[in-house]
């Protein structure tokens, strides 16, 4: 999961859920820089500055982690 977005831009990181009929995954997003971007509940991501970070994505127990560059 890589991902380059340019400042005051948004995107959707989105989070395809196995099997298709699961409910209540609990899906989790943590920035290690929140001062560079923002994530909401849903993964919309706002780009605030330039610079990298790395996003990780928790379902449960299962963690994913990503690197975000703003630039």
């Amino acid at each position: 999961m890589a991902r380059t977005l340019r400042t005051g831009r948004t995107a959707i990181l989105r989070v395809k859920e196995a099997p298709s009929a699961a409910t209540n995954l609990n899906i989790k997003f943590k920035r290690a820089r929140p001062s560079i971007l923002t994530a909401d509940k849903a993964g919309k991501l706002t780009a605030l500055k330039k610079g990298k970070m790395k996003i990780t994505v928790s379902i449960g127990k299962i963690k994913y982690v990503g690197t975000t560059t703003v630039k």
